[in-house]
């Protein structure tokens, strides 16, 4: 198998158990998603992401993009980059498990969910964000190429944003709940 088509099989499985996980939070009458409506530039990353999984699906199919020739090929690297999507495809699904209902996309101000401590939350405060950021990094083994790296480095720049923006909020709404947590459990790994 040609280890391109991963990130393919990544982006199917993680959309198919993100859609159902939220589609059970929001049969139990919570919104699920706050995410741009408190911060209006986050509104840019629907159409970044079009673009991204655009780029994700022409490597393997041969279309047209921008992601251009790699910068280097060495199949060894493929197969770890596998190994990384992997992983971090592994640590999505159990914190998308873990969350229960607490599950929201962004900050949820109106009705906040509980603290989750348990499960994936026990080896990473954000292990979504920290899994996602793997697969990014695994992608850009597959296919190392400046479109990618741009894309993992700005993403890793916009996640860290959200992590900080979240973990300002979790310390005001949990007070020392949060802080014991925080300092017993890193904020990747």
């Amino acid at each position: 198998m040609n280890p391109r088509w991963i990130p393919i099989f990544f982006l199917i499985i993680f959309s198919a158990v993100f859609a159902w996980r939220s589609y059970q939070v929001r049969a139990s009458g919570i919104e699920f998603s706050r995410y741009g409506k408190e911060d209006i530039g986050y509104r840019i990353i629907g159409p970044v992401a079009v673009i991204y999984f655009y780029h994700v699906l022409a490597l393997p199919l041969g279309w047209p993009g921008i992601a251009g020739t790699p910068l280097v090929e060495y199949p060894l690297v493929d197969w770890l980059g596998v190994g990384v999507i992997a992983v971090g495809l592994g640590l999505v699904l159990w914190g998308l498990f873990s969350f229960k209902n607490s599950m929201r996309i962004g900050i949820d101000s109106i009705t906040p969910g509980s603290l989750i401590t348990t499960g994936a939350f026990s080896l990473s405060r954000n292990p979504l964000y920290t899994g996602f950021n793997l697969y990014l990094l695994g992608q850009f083994l597959i296919y190392p190429s400046w479109f990618f790296l741009v894309f993992l480095l700005v993403a890793t720049f916009m996640l860290n944003r959200q992590i900080r923006q979240e973990e300002t909020f979790l310390r005001i709404q949990h007070g020392e709940l949060y802080e014991r947590y925080s300092q017993k459990v890193r904020r990747y790994f």
